[in-house]
């Protein structure tokens, strides 16, 4: 799921003059698309389970939780960019491009494709928010 969504940036991305930052904006397209599904499973958490608790919240202090998170997402996106290597991503790269080419896979922007890549990316951060705006916590502070 996350090669897909990695190739299809990359290949939204792609310039031939720039192919580091094709690879960068993709490993963080993949960053965000798993932060949203974190996002996913805790609003479920919360609106299903009744969960009330504050999550990554370390401190009543605003600028003591922001450069708290802070200093904790930055080295996850270092280390996903490093995930994504050059080797790794001519690897994923190659193995979307056989299979275009040997039929097993529809061109990267179809309109298949393109629902698909919503479905993975957009879908769980609206459904989670839906989930946040309906839970009990929220609706007790109103």
């Amino acid at each position: 799921m996350y090669r897909f969504v990695y190739y299809f940036m990359y290949k939204f991305q792609r310039t031939k003059e720039d192919d580091y930052s094709s690879r960068y904006l993709a490993a963080l397209g993949v960053f965000i698309t798993i932060a949203f599904h974190i996002f996913f499973v805790l609003a479920c958490t919360r609106y299903f389970l009744d969960f009330k608790e504050q999550v990554f919240t370390f401190s009543n202090n605003r600028l003591v939780n922001k450069l708290i998170q802070t200093s904790i997402i930055l080295p996850l996106i270092l280390i996903n960019n490093l995930y994504f290597n050059k080797k790794r991503a001519e690897k994923i790269i190659d193995d979307f491009d056989n299979a275009y080419y040997s039929g097993k896979m529809s061109y990267i922007f179809s309109a298949v494709n393109i629902l698909l890549f919503l479905l993975i990316t957009i879908i769980p951060i609206a459904v989670g928010a839906y989930f946040i705006n309906h839970s009990t916590m929220t609706l007790e502070h109103q």
